[in-house]
């Protein structure tokens, strides 16, 4: 059974359960576990390649959305004027900077010169009248470092870091998420320079969904504090958002002002593949191993894909010492084993992209990944 598969058993579950709860009165509790279903049918549709059960598992969950909003009063909110509000997003610093992101340099560039440089040199931007901050948008395909970046970023200018999930920002008070968005904004205005990383946007972000009555409401938040961030010069806020599905996202957010900026995280390249065997392998008890062979042979691998390789090749010896073998050093055979056994993750979702890119009718805005999706998902 698929990730997938196993999201949406559990999101059958809860809606089952919350069916219960409605039926015998206990509507606070039902209200909770058609927040957890619909959540779960979310998860489950990003982790689905096939256009027809993503739509369905999308609009599964937009079912169990509507249907907790439904059950919720839309009055005030029930609680006392002294329980504590909580950011869904708690700040954070990150301690690692762009030297520990193996490749990217042209992504690591534009980041510099969109909010990395005007704090280095504010005086010379002043001259200029050019603006720090503003919105960067990464895509490409899952794996490849879009929010270990976004962190890195963070960590160059010692910013503040808010990182946005869509599960921490949903609520089923009516007005509340549009408040913990404002939330997020606020607390960043307060902590410049400062950096909200949107992490999966297109959950939020798309066509489709921004029509949803529960959703649509957040996204219509999300582009007011934006376009507030824009309106005011001297703000040191840098707006990331993360997606896998750039072709999706409704084109209000890619408007100058907001996500305006629009760069491709793609697979790593050679080299950044044998960095990324060097960074996993570090401080493992390693034989004699080419690693640029192991380069050559992951061609089309994720970051993360090349990851898993590592973790795997260092578990078959493991086992040999578990089970009565002498410890010995992880081996080159060890890693070939290991990618026999692994495929990309990346390819099936080149031939979505492909396909999307094409239907969308914008080959142009995402040329970059095109040329990399007909390379590789293109047969």
């Amino acid at each position: 059974m698929s990730d997938a598969e196993i999201l949406v058993a559990k999101a059958q579950g809860y809606a089952k359960s919350a069916k219960k709860m409605e039926d015998t009165g206990n509507t606070e509790r039902a209200i909770s576990l058609y927040r957890e279903g619909a959540r779960a049918y979310l998860d489950a549709a990003k982790r689905t390649h096939d256009r027809r059960k993503r739509e369905e598992r999308l609009d599964f969950a937009q079912m169990l959305y509507l249907r907790a909003e439904a059950l919720s009063p839309h009055k005030t909110r029930e609680y006392e004027e002294t329980e504590e509000k909580t950011l869904p997003a708690p700040m954070e610093k990150p301690n690692i900077t762009f030297d520990a992101v193996a490749g990217l340099e042209d992504v690591k560039e534009e980041i510099r010169q969109a909010i990395i440089y005007p704090l280095k040199h504010p005086e010379i931007f002043e001259i200029y009248k050019v603006k720090a901050g503003g919105g960067i948008l990464l895509y490409g395909p899952p794996g490849c470092g879009k929010t270990f970046i976004a962190k890195a970023t963070a960590g160059e200018v010692s910013a503040s870091f808010y990182h946005v999930k869509l599960g921490e920002i949903l609520s089923k008070w009516f007005g509340e998420s549009e408040e913990r968005i404002s939330g997020v904004f606020e607390a960043a205005r307060d902590s410049q320079p400062s950096i909200v990383f949107f992490d999966e946007i297109d959950a939020i972000g798309t066509k489709r969904t921004a029509e949803d009555p529960v959703i649509g409401r957040v996204v219509n938040a999300l582009l007011t504090e934006m376009d507030g961030i824009e309106s005011i010069r001297g703000e040191k806020i840098l707006i990331l958002g993360a997606t896998n599905q750039p072709w999706a996202l409704d084109p209000a957010l890619r408007r100058s002002g907001r996500f305006s900026r629009i760069l491709l995280v793609p697979p790593p390249d050679l080299s950044t593949r044998k960095k990324l065997f060097e960074i996993y392998m570090r401080g493992r008890l390693l034989g004699d191993v080419d690693l640029s062979k192991l380069a050559e042979r992951t061609e089309g691998y994720s970051a993360s894909d090349i990851a898993d390789i590592c973790e795997i090749a260092a578990k078959i010896p493991l086992k040999e010492a578990i089970n009565g073998g002498t410890p010995r050093k992880i081996a080159m055979n060890d890693f070939e084993s290991a990618i026999d056994g692994k495929g990309s993750s990346i390819i099936p979702w080149f031939s979505l992209a492909k396909r999307e890119i094409e239907k969308s009718g914008e080959a142009d805005v995402f040329r970059p990944l095109l040329e990399i999706a007909e390379k590789y998902g293109g047969k």
